[in-house]
């Protein structure tokens, strides 16, 4: 299966995530939205509620919904508990995804996956310094599955060639296993992860249309013209 294009949007107005939603980018399959970035006056169940309500019939796109802890370089600072009641008004008005970081306290995940739905539920771990040992990475995927994960979520910054391959063995251990997955390298030499974000089996693919929104992101001209080239 071929990983949506999978735009992030960070930003602290609802209406420039409108503005974005509407501008029908040609490409774009998925819009993952950081609810953390919302200024607080929104971040109350019934206002993400109503939001994500308005976002649907915007946009016919899947729409990914995450919010990070400062722990994991978001802004959200109120508790695992509110992140948990965020993402369930989000999931209970029709998100496709709900991104929920490996930190969150194993009693809210429980909450999550009991009350979600039909949304998928990504639950996600990140190492901004580096990418651990195999051992490391697989001990933190059976945490991920006993969790309830739908789709497992890793992204490390990759340093060596070396540290590429243990990536790509653990996309490939998860696509013989038939496990949902988004297997990230970042950093410059990480950029294979995301050029051949189909060949490792994943589920996303995030690229971005200004900024980056994690090292060695690809703009969504850059991944159009490689999967051109692939394809070709």
């Amino acid at each position: 299966m071929k990983p949506l294009l999978t735009v992030p949007i960070v930003t602290h107005e609802p209406k420039q995530i409108e503005d974005q939603l509407r501008s029908k980018v040609q490409g774009v399959e998925a819009y993952e939205i950081w609810l953390d970035h919302l200024k607080r006056k929104y971040l109350k169940p019934e206002i993400i509620a109503e939001l994500v309500k308005s976002w649907k019939r915007i946009t016919d796109k899947k729409l990914i919904c995450v919010l990070k802890s400062k722990r994991e370089k978001g802004k959200y600072t109120d508790g695992c508990r509110g992140r948990a009641d965020l993402l369930l008004a989000a999931a209970q008005s029709g998100a496709h995804y709900l991104d929920i970081g490996f930190l969150t306290s194993k009693q809210q995940i429980e909450r999550l996956r009991n009350g979600k739905g039909n949304a998928k539920l990504i639950i996600s771990w990140h190492n901004f310094l580096k990418t651990p040992s195999r051992k490391i990475l697989e001990e933190k995927i059976q945490q991920m599955k006993v969790l309830g994960a739908d789709v497992i979520k890793i992204a490390t910054m990759v340093k060596t060639l070396q540290d590429n391959e243990n990536l790509l063995q653990l996309a490939m251990e998860l696509t013989v296993d038939k496990k949902a997955h988004i297997i990230i390298g970042m950093g410059q030499l990480g950029v294979l992860t995301r050029v051949f974000a189909k060949q490792f089996g994943n589920e996303l693919n995030f690229v971005t249309l200004e900024s980056q929104t994690a090292p060695g992101q690809l703009t969504l001209n850059q991944m159009l013209t490689f999967e051109e080239v692939l394809h070709s």
